[in-house]
């Protein structure tokens, strides 16, 4: 019998099967699709969100992490015991300490500070940092201004003598030569380097009474203040300030600055800073500088020139879970982060900002050197190792501390990215100034501030004269910006439960990226899809079944008159299987490419569901997924075209196989049972 005619003969028949063919192979490709996507997308969210938990700043007694620059001096330390602790929560994944060193980097050049104009022909900046403010010049005393007298002082806890007089000096300076100073510093009128400054001195000892003579020249190092202006309006500046030896005695005619005692973080052996203030010149500064009896002079001033390209230089082994990089404030614009192979092996990359390379002249893959230095931070004129009990946001350094200089020395570091700040300057808590420098935590020397408190043994004697041992902690700034503890996405509130009605219960603010929501839309999501795969394969059986039974069964009477009129059961069975298999194949390949043309339809869909059922977090603080790297995560998700073929093959497999036994049984039949109908 002709096959054409069993499709032609009844043709409502025909098509009603076709439809419903392509129907059940539509729908089994849609619920693959869905499917597949929303089991890929899990995985990729967990991967593109990181959930951690920072410390809280509670300087102004509130639960907020943008409030504010200065944590409060109650601020719990963060112990072993208390790592340890925490590191057994199952919600807890890793905590991390970001460190903190110094790098000298002579390819790059450092922001001093705010940059302010007006018009196209002044700028100046607004001092942001004490190490980039200090300024050694040759300059001649043109007028002291005032000269008061407090008396005298007991000094004796700051090196000094017991009894030393203490007096503040104003005086007019004229600059006659910088001998050092960050060259975006301007001094007055517009012209770098020129003109006088008012200097402030506070003093102390007999020497120090008449140091300064009307007229003479000296040698200055101090700090300059060039925020200083005359009109807001116009920016104008004021004679610049310098403000020099706020502790500071003069003896044997140089004047020197004594700060306050460093500790090693290694070990405790004490460091005295002593640094020359001010010194009359009695030759030519560069006769005086040549002399190997002021080379503290030298150094000093070499020390301060390598300050000018010394950098903030932190080591992380997790660069996203930074709130800045977290909160997406910041972010790679140009080249990548780490990989974990870095952070394992501590290779010798770098992630500079966008403004220092831009000033620099430095692109993506270019190589800088980083001598690695422990340094100092000054704080209200004072000098300390790492002051943890003050600001903790936008990391500056000081100069090396002395006797350990530079702990490496110019290793090659490769820029492998550049990022953006969207406020380079803000005063929050976690903030870093853009000359702030990223490098793999392995890649860093030791002893770098921030990690987990330790405690130190000290003596004490009691009431009674006794020596008595007792533990004092040692706060190396486990929060701010040096701290993250990540969770594992969606165990947000599980931590919340697992710290409940500890000392640690409102210590912590939580972020995920809008994991929380994301993730509840995905699974339930995920769930219809399941169910929908389900019915979908459900159907397509019961659908096969019912073209058995009805489509093909319906050939039996024609199939017993072939095999009455003398066909072979071969001819008969063929007849049989190529109708059937033939509209049958034809209608998998139309649901399937019908699939394919609606698989962005379905993944926009997915999309749209997704972003709307996605909302900011209230106390969790997480931030959204950006549209583009979620449309990015959905496109990614889609079910690949190969596969859908694979999928088509195997309907069209089945499908052969039950059409072939079907009609190779019937076949076999006597006539006269097939046409008993």
């Amino acid at each position: 019998m002709d096959i054409k005619k069993r499709f032609f003969r009844k043709p409502a028949t025909t098509v009603l099967w076709m439809i419903l063919v392509v129907a059940m192979a539509l729908l089994l490709g849609v619920g693959t699709a869905l499917f597949y996507s929303t089991e890929s997308l899990l995985p990729m969210l967990d991967e593109s969100h990181t959930s951690v938990a920072l410390r809280t700043d509670r300087a102004y007694e509130k639960i907020s992490i943008d409030g504010g620059t200065m944590w409060s001096f109650g601020l719990k330390s963060f112990t072993q015991e208390d790592y340890d602790y925490f590191m057994g929560l199952d919600s807890v994944k890793e905590i991390y300490f970001h460190t903190l060193t110094g790098g000298y980097i002579p390819e790059l050049n450092a922001l001093p500070g705010i940059e302010l104009k007006h018009g196209d022909h002044f700028e100046a900046y607004a001092d942001s940092s004490d190490s980039y403010d200090m300024v050694a010049f040759v300059g001649t005393v043109l007028d002291i201004y005032s000269k008061n007298d407090y008396g005298t002082q007991d000094l004796s806890g700051i090196g000094f003598g017991a009894e030393e007089p203490h007096i503040s000096v104003s005086a007019e300076i004229k600059i006659d030569k910088i001998l050092s100073a960050n060259p975006d510093y301007i001094f007055s009128d517009g012209i770098k380097y020129s003109g006088n400054v008012d200097c402030s001195f506070a003093l102390y000892g007999e020497e120090a009474l008449d140091f300064l003579e009307t007229g003479a020249q000296y040698i200055f190092a101090g700090e300059y203040a060039p925020e200083t202006f005359n009109d807001p309006e116009t920016l104008e500046p004021l004679n610049p300030s310098m403000y020099m030896g706020i502790n500071s005695v003069a003896q044997n005619g140089t004047l020197r600055e004594y700060r306050y005692t460093y500790y090693h973080l290694t070990d405790t052996t004490e460091i005295d800073l002593v640094r020359p203030i001010a010194e009359k010149l009695e030759v030519p500064a560069e006769e005086f500088l040549a002399d190997e009896a002021n080379s503290e002079w030298a150094d000093y001033i070499k020390i301060l020139d390598n300050t000018q390209q010394s950098f903030p230089v932190i080591g992380t082994d997790s660069l996203e879970s930074i709130y800045m990089f977290l909160s997406e404030d910041t972010s790679i614009v140009e080249g990548r982060t780490f990989t974990e192979d870095e952070y394992s092996s501590g290779a010798r990359v770098c992630i500079i900002s966008e403004t220092v390379a831009k000033k620099s002249g430095v692109t993506l893959g270019d190589t800088v050197h980083i001598s690695q230095f422990i340094c100092s931070e000054k704080f209200n004129h004072s000098t300390n190792l790492y002051y943890i009990d003050g600001m903790l946001n936008n990391p500056s350094i000081g100069e090396p501390i002395p006797d350990m200089e530079y702990l490496t020395e110019n290793e090659e570091f490769t820029v492998i990215g550049i990022y953006r700040q969207t406020n380079e300057w803000e005063e929050t808590s976690y903030s870093v100034t853009p000359n702030t420098v990223f490098i793999p935590k392995k890649a860093q020397i030791e002893g770098g501030f921030g990690g987990i408190t330790y405690k130190e043994i000290r003596t004490r004697i009691d009431s009674e004269g006794n020596e008595v041992e007792y533990y004092e902690p040692i706060d190396r700034g486990a929060y701010g910006i040096y701290f993250s503890m990540l969770l594992k996405n969606g165990a947000m509130e599980e931590f919340k439960n697992d710290i409940a009605g500890t000392d640690w219960e409102k210590e912590f603010s939580l972020f995920s990226q809008g994991y929380e929501g994301l993730i509840g839309s995905i699974e339930e999501i995920s769930k219809s899809a399941q169910n929908l795969l389900t019915l979908a394969v459900f159907g397509w059986f019961m659908l096969l079944a019912l073209y058995i039974l009805i489509y093909q069964n319906g050939q039996r009477r024609n199939i017993g008159i072939m095999r009455s009129l003398g066909a072979r059961p071969k001819q008969a069975r063929n007849y049989l299987f190529i109708s059937g298999f033939g509209l049958g194949a034809v209608c998998i390949v139309i649901g399937t490419a019908l699939t394919a043309l609606g698989n962005d339809s379905i993944n926009t869909k997915l999309l749209e569901t997704m972003t709307a059922q996605t909302t900011m977090e209230q106390f969790s603080g997480g931030m959204e997924l950006s549209s583009e790297m979620l449309e990015q995560m959905v496109l990614q998700s889609q079910l690949p075209v190969h596969v859908l073929i694979i999928i088509a093959c195997i309907q069209i497999a089945v499908l052969a196989a039950v059409l072939w036994i079907h009609a190779a049984s019937l076949s076999k039949k006597e006539p006269r049972k097939l046409l008993e109908v």
